[in-house]
């Protein structure tokens, strides 16, 4: 005799585990248990079941990906004209210029010049594709389209001058609970930087999160705009002056890859943190592990064991 997997006493049909429906109510009760009384056991029976989301449907994101491209018209073409012929080629929506103010969902690409990125290559010129705001699964089809054409039709590449810039459109959520993600992403600092190379970890361009940037997001916590006027610059790990211009804040510490599953899980467990923080008045339990403390799902905490892994490898050698 076997019985529903919800625990409600009731006899299932063999080779089923739940009444019709009762998965669902076990998943919304699971759900309650984590998100309003932080029971981690709840959480682990969550991602034992795959019954954690992979990424947040509502909080729109938007990249810029910095890279190394072939000239399609050979060594002798200039830069500018790489740059337009990359846009005519392109099977998507691609436009050539320098401004980054495309802020629409279903507004076009941009291919730009980047004067940080460094190139010895005369066949070769560095951009930075920037791209619309995107959204949820159709967004990151269209992100990992866009990637795989770079890398396969312009043979893509990056160096250790490329950087992988993230924007999430945080105009919608509360300025605490942006604010909060700010300092909960400063005090897991060390972390974040063990899924990060060391090229990344205190950049001339992502800057460390030091205590005087804390320091502010404390005092201006409940006024996201005053915050960002306060934050003078804005090459550190996260960029909070963007939300003056976009409406974002801007994630710049990731290198530069080209790599989908990478970018992909950097912005959905980025995302799922934010989450975590809209769903909560008060900061809870900022001494745990990220795996212990945001839903994030069994694939993704793989992720992150498996690049501390990497990473730790190439430390080594």
């Amino acid at each position: 005799m076997r019985y529903c997997g919800c625990g409600c006493g009731e006899q299932v049909k063999e080779g089923s585990e739940f009444r019709p429906g009762h998965d669902q109510k076990l998943k919304v009760k699971l759900q309650k248990r984590w998100r309003n009384e932080d029971d981690i056991g709840a959480l682990y029976d969550l991602r034992q079941r795959g019954w954690v989301r992979e990424y947040d449907p509502h909080i729109t994101f938007g990249v810029e990906l910095e890279c190394i491209v072939n000239k399609p018209g050979g060594w002798e073409q200039s830069s500018i004209g790489a740059r337009e012929e990359i846009a005519e080629m392109a099977p998507f929506d691609l436009t050539a210029g320098h401004s980054h103010t495309d802020t629409s969902e279903g507004g076009s690409w941009r291919i730009t010049r980047d004067g940080s990125l460094r190139n010895n290559d005369i066949n070769k010129v560095a951009v930075e594709f920037v791209s619309p705001v995107l959204r949820g699964k159709d967004g990151f089809n269209e992100l990992e389209a866009v990637m795989n054409w770079i890398r396969g039709e312009l043979n893509g590449e990056v160096n250790v001058s490329c950087g992988t810039h993230v924007h999430f459109g945080v105009k919608p959520l509360k300025s605490q609970a942006v604010a909060d993600y700010l300092l909960d992403y400063a005090e897991h600092q060390g972390e974040i930087n063990l899924l990060l190379p060391q090229s990344r970890r205190d950049g001339e361009y992502c800057g460390y999160l030091d205590s005087w940037w804390e320091h502010i997001v404390k005092r201006y916590r409940n006024n996201i705009y005053h915050l960002a006027h306060q934050i003078h610059g804005r090459y550190y790990a996260i960029n909070v002056r963007s939300y003056l211009k976009h409406k974002t804040i801007e994630l710049r510490q990731h290198s530069g890859t080209l790599n989908f599953e990478k970018l992909y899980n950097w912005i959905t467990i980025n995302q799922k943190w934010l989450r975590h923080h809209a769903r909560s008045e008060e900061q809870k339990n900022t001494w745990a592990t990220l795996e212990d403390r945001i839903e994030l799902s069994m694939g993704q905490i793989e992720w992150m064991q498996q690049r501390r892994n990497e990473l730790a490898e190439d430390v080594a050698a």
